[in-house]
């Protein structure tokens, strides 16, 4: 299966940054777009996983067309 393009858009911290994923499921682009995250603000992605974790409404995940 050829890899789809995702397009993530997230509000860390007030901050919104604007991502991109080749992954075969949305669920896959946001663990790859939550390790982006971590790289740049240097933490943990598991912290930064938990942030998204689904409880606030403060990131959007489409593929990209």
């Amino acid at each position: 299966m050829t890899p789809l393009l995702f397009k993530g858009t997230f509000n860390w911290h007030g901050e919104v940054l604007t991502l991109y994923a080749h992954a075969a499921t949305k669920r896959q682009a946001w663990t790859y777009m939550c390790g982006q995250i971590a790289k740049k603000v240097g933490i943990t992605a598991s912290k930064v996983r938990l942030y998204f974790s689904g409880r606030q409404d403060n990131y959007r995940i489409e593929r990209d067309v």
